[in-house]
C-alpha cells in the first residue's frame, strides 16, 4: 500500500517522484503547480478527472506566461 500523505501513487511513476523533479529542475510556483496537474492527470482516480487536471495545468501555465509578459518592455 502506498503512503497517500507523503508519497501518493499519482505523483510517482517508475520510481520517480514529482517532488524530486520539481527540485531537480528548480521549478517556480506556477510551473510546479502545472507540473503537479500534468503529472497526475491520467493517474489520479484512474483518470476520472484527467480533463479537469489538464485545464488546471493550463491555468497555471497561463499565470506564468502573464508574469513573463508583465516584465517585458
Amino acid at each position: 500500500m502506498s503512503d497517500v500523505v507523503n508519497s501518493p501513487s499519482h505523483y510517482k511513476r517508475n520510481g520517480v517522484e514529482l517532488a524530486d523533479v520539481i527540485d531537480a529542475f528548480d521549478l517556480g510556483r506556477w510551473e510546479a503547480q502545472a507540473a503537479q496537474y500534468l503529472f497526475r492527470a491520467r493517474f489520479k482516480d484512474h483518470g476520472a478527472f484527467e480533463r479537469q487536471d489538464l485545464l488546471k495545468a493550463q491555468w497555471f501555465i497561463a499565470r506564468r506566461i502573464a508574469e513573463i509578459e508583465a516584465r517585458e518592455p
